[in-house]
């Protein structure tokens, strides 16, 4: 794995021997100098034995004769005789090792995010992103262990390309799925610029080991702080979050949406109603109740679903379903309710009326001895700047014009609203017959003055009024009209209107006062606490009183409170006294909220929606027989597709069918253990496949002579990174924030170092370090690096010949700097304002600019491996 050979190269090898033998240092030179003919007959026996050492030294290519990887064998001279269909045939299966390498990842990360610890960023930084990376982790492993212990070009070049990829293309992906009409802006900067600083202090230290401190040999000081930058990188970044976001180690976090009661339910919903309005469909109302009370969607979410798009997996619904709008598409099949007309109209009057004109009082009195009625009418809703008229007639009831009273009509003018107005009827002078006679006047055609069409004027439930002469020269009695008033509960602040009637007389002003009472219904929560003094006009017979009630939803339980009417201590009226409207207690009225029947048949249906997607939307299943069953099926058995299958939805499903029920036996359902024992299974499984596509690179690099430097910064890191590809860009796109798409990059930048690296190399240089020197590790390093068998004759070193590994660190450390200031400069211009989206130019700019930065760095990657090449690498 860790080097392959080509058909001329041992000539070359022969040839390139005193080219391979380093110049250098002076202190070399001079240990050179006083050993004398001991280095010559030293040079000398190389030379005349070359080509046996070669032989010895080098491991034979993976395909040629004998050669042979950790899982392929060399047996495709027999299955394909011809080089190019053998190329072509490794390449197609490095592919599908790629798929399956997603198929892996998909389990992996449902099982990070069942994985809890007590902070969400240590989280994201420790385990989502080990997760992330792990391919190029396994990868460098993988290599390692399989190649006796001597350190690869495979897995620290994909590593460094995979970075590269990922910080300049996937960026720019990011910029453009976004869109020229949106912005999404890091709402953490800090969090992220700590993040981004820890990868380029990642790659400078990288430089250090390899190219400064001991140049081509990672010893075991080096291997220990590589791997404890990750802790102090995750201290660090825990720090900052608990600053940034104020939290801390106790902070607690809201209740599952899936654990919630239908009470709790109800009252997301009316939370829903209240910010976007009452107007909404039934999904409208699951989708925004997902997105406001559910768990937060994090990396895994964006991770899973784009995965399980390309395999064609069970997606998660909330993804899909923004992912299909985004797109311009319209899911069938979904059950459109709209709320019944009760919600969302104005009780009284016109629909979409601002003011409304009405009597103060439906009802009316006077005596026979009377000379003339007044009625007030006023003008309610909200301020107009131009005045209102309404004009007003009488109407004969029992009481007929001009026997009982003069026919009056007119126009009332308000200028304000608030004004009340007079209207006068004159009383005539006929005997009143059997107690009272009733007359009625009406109110109509209420407009604006000036012609004014944008304030909308409309008469009020009053729009009435009944007189009734009476031959009764008494103030009378007050009490409510009923004992008890239903109110049905609703999203928004309502009002619930008592009557209080005055009987048995209708002479002079009178006036009593009333309070409200709490019961099971409580002030401020159900309805607010009101107090005040009822004025009756001489020939009153109603007034209302208004009590505001607040917005509930109540399933199943009733709440009630009372009004209490209670006398002035000084020229008040006379209440009515127990029975004598036929009620034990006339003074007091109760008021009842009532759940809507309507509201919870729909909260019902929602429910259920709810309870069906949210159980989709776990990461998890119930069991292996559910596993297995979803990866047996085309999109895990979704019944809520919205269009049938296409030939490359079949053709997907098919090519990884394999992986897809591989994994779903070997690995265990997500939930198992916390999520411990599937995350280690999806490691071994990811490990597998990780091994194959060494094998398989080494194969492609082997039959069209690339070094494994070279596949690696390229095919490999590309193949690696695609997860990232997909996930990044979606979530950039259905996020308001940016935080998840280029904190997740930033996070994986140092992770891929600290852990993907730090690992290997310290199990390397530790396993060394206690064997000390052998042959095999004295014919390696005498032809990738000769002159380290002087600097450390006791062997105990990992040797790792980069080839310019190190440079190219540097060189990359400064095109992460240039990317995060590129960001920073888009943040802080005002005409773009955010890291993604934006004018469509900046937009265009910054992407192009990016990905013409990604093919400068492979270029130089590229140019600095083939400049650089040793012996036992491909030329």
């Amino acid at each position: 794995v860790s080097g392959h050979v080509g058909a001329g190269a041992w000539r070359r090898a022969l040839a390139g021997t005193r080219e391979a033998w380093p110049a250098g240092a002076r202190r070399r030179r001079r240990r050179e100098a006083r050993r004398g003919s001991a280095a010559a007959r030293g040079m000398a026996a190389l030379v005349n034995s070359s080509a046996s050492s070669a032989s010895s030294a080098c491991p034979v290519g993976i395909c040629q004769d004998g050669g042979a990887g950790i899982f392929l064998p060399s047996v495709e001279s027999v299955l394909i005789p011809s080089t190019g269909p053998r190329v072509l045939f490794y390449c197609l299966a490095l592919l599908w090792c790629f798929g399956g390498v997603a198929v892996a990842s998909d389990h992996l990360m449902a099982a990070a995010q069942q994985v809890r610890l007590w902070n969400d960023s240590l989280a994201n930084l420790s385990v989502m992103a080990v997760g992330a990376s792990a391919p190029e982790l396994l990868l460098c492993i993988i290599e390692l262990a399989g190649g006796g212990m001597l350190a690869g070009q495979l897995g620290p070049w994909t590593i460094v390309g995979g970075t590269a990829f990922k910080v300049l293309v996937v960026i720019a992906l990011c910029m453009w799925h976004v869109g020229s009409e949106e912005v999404r802006q890091i709402r953490a900067f800090g969090s992220f610029a700590v993040t981004a600083a820890f990868a380029v202090l990642a790659y400078v230290w990288l430089f250090v080991i390899v190219s400064a401190r001991t140049p081509d040999v990672i010893d075991v000081s080096e291997g220990v702080v590589t791997c404890l930058l990750f802790p102090l990188f995750l201290f660090v970044a825990f720090i900052v979050d608990c600053r940034t976001r104020g939290k801390t180690l106790a902070d607690e976090q809201q209740a599952p949406l899936e654990k919630a009661t239908m009470q709790e339910i109800a009252s997301m919903e009316l939370c829903v109603f209240q910010e976007h309005g009452q107007m909404l469909k039934d999904m409208e109302i699951v989708e925004h109740l997902e997105r406001e009370f559910g768990d937060k969607l994090t990396r895994a979410h964006y991770r899973i679903d784009a995965v399980r798009s390309l395999v064609r997996g069970r997606r998660i619904p909330l993804l899909y379903e923004a992912d299909r709008q985004s797109s311009g598409g319209k899911k069938k099949g979904t059950k459109v309710v709209k709320l019944p007309a009760s919600e969302g109209q104005d009780v009284a009057g016109e629909e979409g009326a601002k003011a409304f004109v009405e009597f103060l009082s439906a009802k009316w009195s006077c005596t026979d001895c009377d000379e003339a009625l007044e009625l007030m009418v006023c003008l309610r809703g909200e301020p107009t700047e131009a005045p209102i008229q309404v004009q007003f007639r009488t109407r004969d009831g029992t009481a007929t014009s001009p026997k009982d009273f003069i026919f009056a009509q007119g126009t009332l003018e308000f200028a304000e609203v608030g004004e009340q107005k007079s209207i006068i009827i004159p009383i005539g002078e006929g005997d009143v017959e059997e107690g009272q006679e009733t007359f009625y006047v009406e109110l109509y055609k209420p407009k604006s003055v000036g012609g004014d069409t944008s304030v909308r004027v409309a008469l009020g439930d009053a729009k009435s009024a009944t007189c009734q002469v009476i031959d009764e020269d008494l103030p009378g009695v007050l009490g409510f009209a009923t004992d008890k008033v239903h109110v049905t509960e609703s999203p928004k602040d309502q009002t619930a209107t008592l009557w209080v009637t005055r009987s048995k007389g209708c002479k002079g002003a009178v006036s009593c006062c009333y309070v409200t009472e709490d019961g099971s219904a409580t002030a401020p929560e159900d309805f607010e606490q009101c107090s005040g003094t009822i004025e009756f006009m001489h020939g009153q017979l109603e007034a209302r009183i208004d009590i505001p009630i607040k917005p509930r939803r109540r399933v199943d339980e009733k709440a009630q409170f009372r009004v209490q009417l209670q006398p002035l201590e000084e020229g008040g009226a006379e209440l009515a006294p127990a029975w004598s409207y036929g009620r034990e207690d006339p003074t007091v009225c109760a008021i009842a909220l009532e759940p809507d029947s309507v509201a919870n048949d729909r909260l019902d249906r929602v429910t259920q929606v709810l309870r069906k997607r949210l159980a989709r939307l776990e990461f998890s299943f119930p069991g292996y027989k559910e596993q297995f069953a979803a990866a047996m099926l085309l999109w895990g058995g979704d019944d809520e597709a919205d269009e049938p299958p296409s030939l490359v939805d079949y053709s997907l499903h098919v090519l990884m069918l394999l992986w897809k029920v591989a994994f779903a036996f070997f690995i265990p359902p997500a939930h198992w253990w916390g999520g411990w024992i599937s995350f280690f299974a999806s490691l071994l499984g990811m490990g597998i496949v990780t091994a194959m596509i060494g094998d398989l690179a080494g194969m492609i690099g082997c039959y069209l002579d690339i070094p494994d430097a070279v596949m690696a910064v390229t095919f490999v890191a590309l193949g690696t990174s695609f997860p990232e590809a997909l996930s990044a860009p979606l979530s950039a796109k259905q996020d308001p924030h940016a935080d998840i798409a280029l904190g997740g990059i930033a996070g994986s930048l140092a992770v891929n170092v600290f852990l993907g690296l730090g690992i290997p190399w310290l199990i390397g240089s530790v396993y060394w370090d206690k064997t000390g020197l052998t042959k095999e590790w004295e014919d390696w390093v005498r032809v990738q690096k000769p002159g380290l068998l002087d600097v450390y004759p006791q062997g105990s070193k990992l040797v790792f010949v980069g080839g310019g590994f190190g440079p190219v660190c540097l060189f990359l450390a400064w095109i992460i700097t240039l990317a995060v200031a590129l960001l920073a400069i888009r943040r802080h211009v005002k005409s773009v304002g955010a890291e993604l989206g934006g004018p469509r130019r900046a937009l265009r700019s910054s992407s192009i600019f990016l990905v013409l930065l990604w093919v400068v760095f492979v270029s130089v990657a590229v140019g600095v491996v083939l400049s650089e090449r040793g012996l036992c690498q491909l030329h």
